[in-house]
C-alpha cells in the first residue's frame, strides 16, 4: 500500500506499472493508501527492488503485506449455462 499526493496519484500509479515485477496497480480515492501495487518477485531482492524502484517514483510505502497463497474462484451468475 503506498500513499501519494493527490495532484501526483495518477502518475505516479501510471509510472509504478512499468516496474518490472509489478502486475497491478489501483488508485483509491482515499488520503492515505491511495495507490495499490501487487507485484510478483522470485525472492527478497527482487521484492527490495520495486520497493526502492516504488519509493525512487515518490510513491511513500505506508505497508508492505507478503501474500503466501491465493485462491479464487469464478462467478457462476456470469455463466450463460448457469442455473439457479
Amino acid at each position: 500500500m503506498c500513499t501519494a499526493e493527490l495532484d501526483d496519484r495518477n502518475q505516479l500509479a501510471l509510472a509504478a506499472l512499468k516496474i518490472p515485477g509489478v502486475v497491478n496497480v489501483r488508485e483509491f480515492m482515499v488520503g492515505e493508501g491511495n495507490v495499490r501495487v501487487e507485484a510478483i518477485g522470485t525472492s527478497n531482492d527482487d521484492i527490495t527492488r520495486i520497493a526502492r524502484e516504488l519509493a525512487s517514483l515518490g510513491l511513500r510505502i505506508s505497508e508492505e503485506i507478503l501474500l503466501r497463497a491465493q485462491y479464487v474462484s469464478p462467478f457462476e451468475a456470469f455463466n450463460p449455462e448457469f442455473e439457479e
